[in-house]
């Protein structure tokens, strides 16, 4: 089995490199050692009646590297695959937005760093190849893990249906965050997407000069208004984090002052230490609220630019005989406008979202 495997070609580029040795990496929650996995084998064990030997505790284990191995390769599948849908006008199925071929910014860039010949237009073909050349790659690994699978899973006679739900449950529990990236990966292609085919849908309309500019400004001020929006609410989050109880300051790095601890009369040595945390609390709150100043400041800024050159466009359109004709939008470039900022901001509170996500989790490990 092993040589039908062993001239696998891989793709071009770094990047695949870093996905098989994401697939290949033995994680530390499935090394030998880890309570967490040496616990959900015995309770498969114990629940399922079967005889604790180490070779049975060594072939479940192997059995659960070979499933975390397909889990990780269908998980990147799934976002090539999306990748493949945007360029092939598969995104949208049921959307009534007319189908466009759009490739992702991530291929085009990815495609652009490794081609050769300083070609400056790459053609669609050539993306197509790339992609394909990964989603290829992928299938080789799932088929070849497979069947490392079938292999362990005939050499262990108690295999069941609840041995396989047991491991899977503690598997994708290990890899929520991993599968939450690349799902967030795959939100972010839509949206990009839906974006660009809307200012494809307003371009179809023949915009003229000043309208292709209106459309520009128009997103560019929603897209300023409403990163600034998230960022000071992203801002305020990480503020009330770090003002929890569990962030005191005696359970911070700082309360452990070389100088302090050196003093041997505990009188003196607890004035101090309250003089000097008085002083780190309140550099903490004037910091923290300069941060918000600020981030407050450019989010009413940048609220109050949008708004303004919203009102602007809706006053263009109801006097016409105040403005030039060439700023005049008819109703469905106005509603395509609308949409595009709407879908730019979406795109923009999911990414805040998931990063508040991370910064959760990130800090409910420590």
């Amino acid at each position: 089995m092993q040589k039908l495997f062993t001239n696998l070609t891989n793709p071009k580029g770094t990047l695949f490199n870093e996905i098989k040795t994401k697939i290949e990496k033995i994680p530390n929650y499935l090394t030998k050692h880890n309570e967490l996995l040496k616990q959900m084998i015995h309770e498969i064990i114990s629940t399922m009646k079967i005889v604790s030997t180490a070779d049975n505790m060594d072939d479940l284990r192997k059995i659960s590297i070979e499933m975390h191995k397909i889990m990780i390769i269908q998980t990147y599948q799934l976002l090539w695959m999306t990748y493949l849908k945007s360029s092939t006008g598969q995104l949208l199925i049921d959307s009534i937005m007319q189908t466009e071929l759009i490739w992702p910014k991530e291929i085009k860039t990815m495609v652009q760093t490794i081609q050769t010949g300083g070609k400056s237009v790459i053609r669609h073909e050539t993306y197509l190849e790339f992609v394909n050349s990964y989603l290829n790659a992928l299938e080789n690994y799932l088929k070849k893990y497979k069947l490392e699978l079938n292999c362990q899973i005939n050499n262990f006679q108690y295999y069941s249906l609840g041995i396989k739900q047991h491991i899977e449950k503690y598997l994708e529990k290990q890899l929520e965050s991993f599968r939450m990236e690349i799902e967030h990966k795959v939100e972010l292609v839509h949206y990009d997407y839906q974006i660009r085919a809307l200012k494809v849908d307003y371009f179809r309309h023949n915009p003229n000069d000043q309208q292709k500019q209106i459309i520009e400004r128009m997103c560019r001020d929603k897209y300023e208004q409403k990163i600034t929006e998230e960022e000071y609410k992203f801002l305020q989050q990480q503020i009330a984090y770090y003002n929890s109880p569990s962030q005191s300051f005696e359970s911070s790095p700082l309360a452990h002052c070389p100088l302090t601890d050196s003093i041997e009369n505990p009188t003196i040595r607890q004035n101090l230490f309250k003089q000097y945390k008085e002083v780190a609390e309140q550099s903490r709150t004037e910091m923290f609220n300069l941060y918000l100043k600020t981030a407050e400041d450019q989010r009413m800024t940048c609220k109050y630019k949008y708004d303004t050159s919203m009102k602007e466009l809706w006053s263009n359109q109801h006097h016409h005989s105040a403005v030039d004709q060439n700023n005049v939008l008819s109703k469905i470039m106005i509603d395509l406008i609308d949409e595009r900022c709407t879908k730019i901001g979406e795109r923009i509170q999911c990414i805040y979202q998931f990063k508040a996500t991370q910064f959760i989790q990130s800090n409910s490990k420590l």
